[in-house]
Formats: C-alpha cells, structure tokens, sequence
C-alpha cells in the first residue's frame, strides 16, 4: 500500500532481496506478491512519482536490473 496505493489482503512473502550499491552500501528489501482484480488510482508521493504495470514485454522505458530480476523471480518467467 505505501508504494503503490494498492490495498489488499492476501499478500504472498516471496523473500527478502540483498541489493548492493555502487557506494558499497546494502539495503535489504522485502518482497511480496499479490494479484489484483481492480487497480485503484495511483497517487504520487515522497517516496514514488510513478508507477508502471509492466508486463515484459511493452516498452515502459529503463528498468534496473534489479528490479527486472526481482520481478523474473516472483513471477517465474
């Protein structure tokens, strides 16, 4: 909900993602998924100008690598 505005109740903990910057510094992200039968409008934040619902294929412009593979891995592509 705090990134994406969406609201549901039946998330699925896929676990947690190590990401390593070019600073040397880690972060450590949880991963959830989740399916949606109405997607609510988004609204932007202090932590997020937009989002994109990507479905491989259509070209929504860069994507880090590390979210592309984070999302291979849940969705199993």
């Amino acid at each position: 909900m705090e990134e994406s505005g969406q609201a549901v109740s039946d998330l699925d903990f896929y676990g947690v993602a190590k990401i390593s910057a070019p600073d040397c510094s880690i972060t450590y992200a949880a991963v959830y998924s989740c399916h949606l039968i109405t997607v609510a409008a988004f609204q932007a934040n202090n932590e997020i100008e937009k989002i994109n619902y990507w479905d491989f294929h259509a070209d929504i412009g860069y994507v880090d690598e590390i979210d592309e593979y984070i999302a291979a891995v849940i969705l199993k592509r």
